[in-house]
């Protein structure tokens, strides 16, 4: 199934969906800017762990983080676990070149998804797919908590 643009800005409805992209190559870095832009969209790009832990300080919940797997992969997960704790909802999807199966295993137990970049069609339907829930799963719980109010 091919994903398009137009497929990608009406899974966001009214709302503008919140990206953050933590990749260190700048290449790699444009290739998702570009493939991802939209009008829905707000994406912001750091190019390193740290960076990206003090923009989800600083910055509102995300709903979905795509990051690659730097060295050591430990930082990585330590970032996911980091941005889990402020942001239960923000999905998390993996940029990986790497075709390892340890890895691939780490990631589907931290309930992640994983994506090549140089696969567009993937990249764009994976990362689809996160918003969409990351928007579901924040549309129930705030009503949840509306029906809690009643």
């Amino acid at each position: 199934m091919v994903c398009t643009r137009s497929q990608l800005d009406a899974s966001a409805g009214n709302r503008r969906s919140r990206l953050l992209v933590v990749e260190g190559d700048a290449q790699i870095q444009r290739l998702v800017s570009e493939e991802l832009k939209a009008d829905y969209l707000e994406m912001n790009l750091e190019e390193s762990i740290d960076k990206a832990e003090r923009r989800i300080l600083e910055a509102a919940p995300f709903d979905a983080i795509l990051i690659d797997l730097f060295d050591p992969v430990e930082r990585c997960y330590s970032l996911i676990s980091f941005l889990k704790e402020r942001s239960p909802t923000t999905e998390i999807v993996f940029i990986s070149r790497l075709g390892n199966k340890h890895l691939w295993i780490e990631t589907i137990q931290r309930d992640a998804a994983d994506v090549s970049p140089l696969d567009r069609n993937e990249l764009r339907r994976t990362v689809i797919n996160a918003l969409e829930k990351a928007t579901s799963s924040s549309g129930i719980r705030k009503q949840r908590s509306y029906n809690s109010n009643l």
